[in-house]
């Protein structure tokens, strides 16, 4: 599933003394009329209307063939009002209701009421839920892909000094929020690897895992996500951060200075490269995609799209840093095995191949 949108923003960009909260973002929501939801397992895509006090999924195109959705015989302008007997409330309705599942809507044609039961499959589709997302991000720090400023503590004056470290993440690789949250946590647990910062905080870090495993379902719903719905997680994860630091004064009782993540989880400040990509033969196309971008959209066995890939002639310019998979497409149309390849300020000229 395509996301057209997505904004990453974890908490903010400034030394903050424990004690005190971050600068509050503002938050926003969009009229549940406006927002477009898309369900996988039912092979539907809806917006949420209201409906005798709470909501129906009216069905805004005709289902995907041979999905649920089409199997109950349903079209665009159907409402679906309920699910195993219970109201519609949310767009996580279509989430949680898998296997087998008895449907309620409105037929728009005549508005008559039918109800019928169907086999909604229990595959997430396209969906990394958290605990893959976890594997997935240890995974690419073991190998060297993810790297990071790691976590620390040390004490200056009687100050006591909790650097949480940040992944380094470039911003033309456009990581998601789940993604940047994950690699944060990730990032906190290895540098705060003493038994008594470990209890304190892994309490906090499955919380932040929690709200995670939420954004996840909801990008996974999202036909159309707006960074308006996506503010509500950066928000919760940054205020468990926030009480972490409020209960961390209050224990240690002697002065605590923070350093928080930066903003949009973009913690790499180095700029982008020019760097001239050339096939050994000299000919060719050169298919390029980020790595973590990558490696999330073949995670679950999806075909990549010919859009997902920037390409480059061979001999070309691009302005990127960090590591990227490629592909060559030849002349006659074959495309290599995808590899992986590091830009940066000492590799500007690279001969893939």
């Amino acid at each position: 599933m395509k996301l057209h949108a997505c904004i990453l923003v974890l908490v903010a960009s400034t030394n903050v003394a424990f004690g005190q909260t971050s600068p509050q973002l503002p938050m926003k929501t969009l009229p549940d009329e406006l927002i477009e939801w898309n369900s996988e397992p039912f092979g539907m895509s809806f917006k949420l209307v209201d409906h005798e006090g709470s909501k129906a999924a009216r069905l805004t195109a005709s289902p995907e063939p041979e999905s649920p959705a089409s199997h109950l015989g349903l079209a665009a302008g159907d409402s679906i009002v309920a699910l195993d007997g219970k109201p519609i409330t949310t767009s996580q309705d279509f989430v949680s209701h898998l296997g087998r599942t008895r449907v309620k809507w409105i037929r728009r044609l005549d508005q008559q009421v039918l109800d019928a039961e169907v086999d909604v499959p229990q595959d997430r589709g396209e969906r990394v839920d958290q605990k893959e997302l976890r594997q997935i991000v240890l995974r690419e720090i073991n190998q060297g892909y993810l790297r990071f400023r790691p976590a620390r503590v040390w004490v200056d004056n009687d100050v006591v000094h909790w650097d949480l470290g940040r992944p380094l993440i470039n911003e033309n690789e456009a990581w998601d929020v789940p993604t940047v949250a994950q690699a944060q946590v990730e990032v906190v647990r290895a540098g705060f690897s003493r038994p008594d910062w470990q209890r304190f905080w892994e309490p906090y870090l499955q919380r932040i895992e929690s709200i995670i495993e939420e954004a996840t379902m909801y990008q996974s719903l999202l036909k159309y996500p707006s960074p308006e719905m996506l503010w509500r997680y950066d928000g919760r994860i940054r205020n468990v951060y926030d009480e972490a630091a409020r209960r961390a004064q209050a224990t240690i009782k002697q002065p605590v200075q923070t350093i928080f993540p930066s903003p949009q989880g973009i913690g790499d400040p180095r700029p982008r490269f020019a760097a001239t990509l050339t096939t050994s033969s000299g000919r060719g196309t050169i298919l390029l995609m980020a790595r973590m971008k990558y490696v999330l959209k073949t995670s679950k066995g999806n075909a990549l799209r010919p859009e997902d890939w920037i390409r480059v002639e061979s001999g070309g310019i691009v302005y990127k840093n960090g590591f990227y998979v490629y592909q060559i497409l030849d002349p006659t149309g074959n495309t290599s095995e995808p590899k992986t390849v590091l830009i940066s300020g000492t590799a500007t000229r690279l001969v893939l191949q």
